[in-house]
């Protein structure tokens, strides 16, 4: 999750080389958003993706965080390791349903916040001219999958470390939360994608 911040990091400061790229650019045709200029688009993709980021990267500590104190509780040496993940879904099913759902977010699966905050960056490189550099980025998120689907595989076919998790209910309150926050923006991301464009436009005035 450490390094899943490094990366995620990465993706937004595309949005500065866009900048770069395109300041100054006339508009574009930017799908059914209308006439918007490539370089505002990508400060909007940034901010989708620091919105995006602050639920699911929070969603996912809360719940290695709840894994960790049930764990940290037994006789195991590293509480941190993926091993007790395994049959997580039957020992804590809301805590491994969220964590799914945090996992194809970081991914850029739709739909979720992340995959819309990915899918209006990497659009602003392309209609900004960086073709390759959206390339890279697409890729990379598809290396990245892989890892995620190893702590999927984890929870849902190896079979349970341990007995049933008792989860709190002030951890599942914060994970449910922030699970339905990276949902809802990913089914319906039409408004915050204007709050995005009205911020950028803010940020970086033509």
């Amino acid at each position: 999750l450490a390094y899943s911040s490094i990366a995620q990091a990465g993706y937004i400061a595309i949005a500065f080389v866009v900048v770069g790229a395109a300041y100054g650019d006339a508009p574009v045709n930017v799908l059914n958003l209308g006439m918007i200029p490539a370089d505002q688009l990508g400060i909007a993709g940034a901010l989708l993706l620091i919105l995006g980021h602050a639920l699911m990267k929070t969603g996912a500590f809360i719940g290695s965080a709840q894994v960790a104190s049930m764990v940290s509780k037994s006789d195991a040496e590293d509480p941190d390791d993926i091993s007790n993940y395994a049959g997580l879904a039957s020992r804590a099913p809301v805590t491994a349903f969220c964590m799914l759902i945090f996992m194809f977010a970081l991914a850029g699966i739709p739909p979720t916040a992340g995959y819309i905050g990915k899918f209006v960056l990497f659009s602003s490189a392309i209609y900004s001219g960086l073709v390759w550099l959206a390339v890279l980025a697409i890729l990379n998120s598809a290396l990245s999958l892989v890892y995620y689907l190893r702590i999927i595989s984890y929870m849902y076919l190896k079979e349970p470390a341990g007995p049933k998790i008792a989860e709190s209910k002030g951890y599942m309150a914060a994970l449910v939360l922030t699970m339905l926050g990276v949902v809802y923006i990913g089914v319906f991301p039409d408004q915050f994608i204007n709050w995005a464009l009205q911020a950028a436009t803010v940020l970086l005035p033509q």
